[in-house]
């Protein structure tokens, strides 16, 4: 180390010594001796310090070289590769451990692209992770793939910063191959396991745990929606509450809570409605739990099992269909072990031995089942038929049940079983209880005696013939109509006693019946011994052999020769009848009383209703509802008349008129008179006969109802003429008695009191005059010589001129006159009868307001009719008195507010005049308020 000192010492000193010659001397040399001391010992100091400092530099750089000695060695020796990079991405500096992983030798890197070693999937990676380092000037990171040579790859973790002057790039490159590896693994594991997870056919769900008793759905698998119909929006993010249907909900909640509580796997089979119908699957739910000991998570699995359980119940419903129809069959079976002896039996066959589960099921046991006529058969038929030459069982047999000694038929059918040396070793096999086929085998022979019996003694013809229509069997019967002996007909053909017309006719029926179709009711002729024809019907059906093949045909046959003859008597009294009904106005019928239904009715129906029996046949054969509409406290109106009928009465004979709606849509009255026709005591049909009485009946009704108008009109026009004579008397008697005051003393009278009497004669003349003008007006529309003659009119023209001829009477009691109209409103009505009409209304209502009132008249149209209203705010009118406006009989004359006198008839005409445009008139009024008067005439 000395040394170093000596040789630095020197080197310094002849570096000093150059730069001293280098310079001009300006050396100041001291001017006493003292001063050459002091700068004497100032160099010494000076030399001393320059010494110390040459020693601790010597160490410094002793310690630095042995720092950098340990860098470089912690360089080259790291784990991770380091890399001096330029911006171009040269290397400039390696370490040994980046040489390593490049699989190079350090030299060989310098000035070498670091990007040649990238892989090129990942270089643009690299590329701009590059770029970014030295733009950012912070540290960045990046994953790439290092293709030391071609078939080994190395992935890196690469972190780059910038140095301070930004020229080069600091880089650290990790070998992260072991951890890509097990993270590519993990990767591949995952897919794995989500392949699983969504392909698996087992429902799989994810639930977190909210609360206690909350669970939340956070994932379910691709099954479970197939298996619910369900989809991930509907149950992700859903609490169990929303997606679980009852009554599963409440056991489902239960069992979650078990395996949270308990921290075990939990299992259960569960059924439950979701959009793909009834699912019933095996669920099993896991609790997951943290760290803390806290459950997070249930994770479950639901397995479908719907389609087992649906096979299952089939299976049981197959299993007890079974059992069911062995107990219908009465099947029993069994298992024999023929080394013991020892047999055991199904449920069915207990029932059908009458035994129970302590029953000595053995051979003997069997045996002592057995009747006593049948015990010592069964036995040799058991030991030498089946065992003894290795024959199946199959026999009848009679036995006798235990349980209640009753004798029963049995079938027994059995097979055996043989070991290696093929001897019998068991019997299994069937026991059917025939009791009741027996009993009926008995019965079928019975029948057939019966039947046999029958067929002998029978007065029909039974019969049987072959394929080629011969005779092959008659019963007796056939001797008493036909006079043949049966050897005579027997072996022959039909055909030989019938005529030929009638024997080609009947073949085609045979054809038939020869190719498999049967025949009732069929009706022909033979020939009897003595030529005489035969009605018969027949019946009849082919027969077929074992092969199902037809061999023939059989039937049965009945006379109807005097039937024939008794229906050609009726015939032609019929026929008679018929000509007789056809050609007679009235109406001749007949019901069925059970159907209510019309089973004939003559022509002359038609001719008077329009209604043909096909008509009456299509609306099921009833013509009660011509009347219905009529009858049942119905009335018909008829011009100007009403009729009310009664129903009808079918148990006694019974004459009435009544009215009959025709198809023309008119009314007849036609008269009706039937008789009930009974068949031992009880009531089966009627017969009847319509009289049409229309024309004397609407005479009849007509006079009744004149009748009964002139009446009333002669009392209203007595009422009338009794109210009007007190009408016309007393402005009479006033204007007498002003005549007679004057005619006695005009002299004495000035000229002023002779004016006010003349005023009042006036006054009473008019009022006589237009009392008598509306009573002229009024008798003419009663007679009816009031022309009415409607046309098309403006009714706002019509208003306005009526307004105009009464605007003095409205100015003199300074009466404002409102028109409202919404429209212009065209009406079809007769202008002289309006104008009346508008004029009396609205006089009125002058004649009864108070000065300085107001009258409003509103028309509108409104349903296709013109409705008008005139209204004043004058004295108004009582309820009482509104009853009685239009009454004739209550006609009286009302003074108005400056006692204007009327007529009181002017609303009398008013109603005759809108009923005769088909309108309706009408009053509203409160006393003391308003009075409303309305009317209404189609437009």
């Amino acid at each position: 180390m000395k040394k170093i000192n000596n040789l630095g010492s020197k080197h310094l000193r002849k570096r000093a010594e150059e730069q001293l010659k280098g310079k001009s001397p300006q050396i100041i040399l001291p001017s006493s001796e003292a001063d050459v001391l002091k700068l004497i010992h100032e160099l010494e100091v000076h030399q001393i310090e320059l010494e110390m400092q040459n020693d601790e530099l010597a160490l410094a750089k002793n310690e630095a070289e042995i720092a950098t000695a340990k860098y470089l060695e912690l360089y080259d020796f790291a784990p991770a590769g380091y890399f001096t990079l330029s911006k171009d991405g040269k290397i400039i500096e390696v370490n040994l451990s980046g040489a390593a992983m490049l699989k190079k030798v350090r030299s060989q890197l310098i000035n070498s692209q670091f990007g040649f070693f990238i892989s090129d999937d990942t270089k643009q990676t690299f590329n701009l992770f590059l770029e970014k380092v030295f733009s950012s000037k912070a540290k960045e990171s990046c994953e790439v793939k290092i293709i030391a040579n071609c078939d080994i790859s190395t992935y890196a973790l690469l972190t780059g910063v910038t140095t301070e002057n930004g020229e080069h790039c600091l880089l650290t490159a990790v070998d992260i191959t072991q951890r890509k590896q097990i993270e590519l693994e993990l990767l591949k594991s995952e897919q794995t396991l989500t392949s699983i997870y969504d392909t698996t056919g087992d429902a799989i769900f994810h639930l977190a745990v909210e609360a206690e008793g909350v669970y939340r759905f956070t994932t379910i698998n691709r099954a479970f929606c197939n298996v619910t119909g369900l989809s991930v929006e509907q149950v992700v993010g859903k609490l169990v509450n929303e997606v679980i249907p009852q009554p599963a909900l409440n056991i489902v909640l239960g069992l979650y809570k078990q395996a949270v509580s308990e921290k075990r796997i939990i299992r259960w089979e569960e059924a439950s409605e979701y959009p793909t119908g009834l699912l019933t699957g095996l669920v099993s739910v896991t609790p997951i739990f943290d760290e803390n000991g806290r459950c997070i998570n249930l994770v479950g699995s639901v397995h479908d099992i719907t389609q087992r359980k649906i096979t299952e119940d089939k299976l049981q419903e197959s299993e007890r269909f079974l059992k069911e129809t062995q107990i219908i069959a009465k099947l029993g079976t069994y298992t024999l072990d023929i080394a013991t002896g020892r047999w055991k039996s199904s449920e069915i066959l207990d029932t059908i031995f009458g035994i129970d589960s302590n029953f000595d099921r053995s051979v003997e046991g069997w045996t002592s089942i057995i009747h006593p006529e049948w015990q010592e058969i069964m036995s040799d038929y058991f030991f030498y038929d089946v065992i003894g030459k290795k024959s199946n069982f199959d026999k009848e047999y009679k036995i006798i049940r235990q349980n209640d000694k009753e004798e029963r038929w049995v079938h027994g059918v059995g097979g055996l079983k043989y070991d290696n040396n093929n001897q019998p070793i068991a019997m299994v096999g069937t026991i059917r209880d025939i009791t009741k086929r027996k009993l009926g085998q008995e019965a079928i022979r019975e029948s057939q005696s019966l039947y046999h019996d029958l067929v002998e003694t029978s007065q029909d013809l039974i019969w049987q013939c072959d394929s080629e229509s011969r005779y092959t069997y008659l019963n007796p019967a056939w001797e008493q109509t036909f006079g043949y002996k049966l050897d005579e007909m027997l072996g022959r053909k039909f055909t030989d006693f019938q005529s030929p017309e009638r024997a080609a006719i009947d073949l085609i029926e045979f054809s038939r019946l020869m190719q498999g179709n049967m025949v009732k009711g069929f009706e022909t002729i033979h020939k009897g011994k003595n030529g005489n024809n035969i009605h018969l019907v027949f019946n009849a059906k082919y027969i077929t052999d074992v092969n199902n093949k037809i061999t023939g045909i059989r039937g049965s046959a009945y006379d109807i020769t005097k039937q024939k003859k008794t229906e050609d008597y009726l015939r032609e009294s019929e026929e008679k009848y018929r000509l007789l009904v056809t050609n007679i106005k009235d109406v001749i019928y007949s019901v069925d009383v059970e159907t209510k239904e019309y089973s004939y009715l003559s022509p002359a129906f038609e001719k008077i209703t329009g209604y043909s029996l096909e008509d009456i046949k299509k609306m099921g054969g009833r013509i009660s509802f011509l009347k219905k509409t009529i009858t049942k406290a119905k009335f018909i109106e008829w011009e100007n008349y009403r009729i009310e009928l009664s129903d009808e009465q079918l148990d006694s004979e019974y004459t009435q008129e009544e009215w009959w709606l025709c198809k023309d849509g008119s009314y007849k009255c036609l008269r009706d008179h039937w008789i009930p026709i009974f068949e031992n005591g009880k009531l089966v049909s009627t017969y009847g006969v319509l009289t049409d009485y229309t024309k004397r009946r609407l005479a009849e009704e007509k006079l009744k109802v004149n009748e009964s108008i002139l009446k009333k009109i002669n009392a209203d026009k007595d009422l009338f003429i009794s109210i009007l004579a007190h009408d016309l008397k007393n402005p009479f008697n006033s204007m007498l008695g002003f005549l007679e005051l004057l005619a006695e003393n005009y002299r004495e009278y000035d000229n002023e009191k002779i004016e006010t009497q003349l005023g009042v004669i006036n006054s009473s003349a008019k009022r006589i005059y237009n009392l008598l003008e509306s009573i002229l007006m009024w008798v003419r529309s009663q007679s009816g010589k009031i022309p009415y003659e409607p046309q098309n009119v403006c009714f706002t023209t019509i208003c306005n001129e009526v307004l105009s001829d009464l605007e003095l009477s409205a100015e003199a009691k300074n009466l404002a006159i409102n028109h409202f109209a919404k429209d212009k409103v065209d009406v079809f009505a007769d202008i002289d009868m309006l104008k009346t009409v508008l004029r009396n209304l609205v006089s009125n209502a002058i004649k009864f307001s108070y000065p300085g009132g107001k009258i409003d008249i509103c028309a509108e149209s409104a349903d296709s009719k013109l409705i008008v209203s005139v209204s004043d705010n004058g004295i108004g009118i009582t309820p009482e008195r509104i009853g009685t406006l239009f009454d004739i009989t209550q006609v009286q004359s009302t003074k108005g507010t400056l006692n204007e006198y009327g007529t009181g008839l002017g609303l009398l005409l008013c109603k005759e005049f809108i009923e005769k445009h088909g309108g309706r008139i009408w009053v509203e009024s409160e006393m003391g308020k308003y009075s409303k008067f309305n009317f209404s005439i189609p437009l």
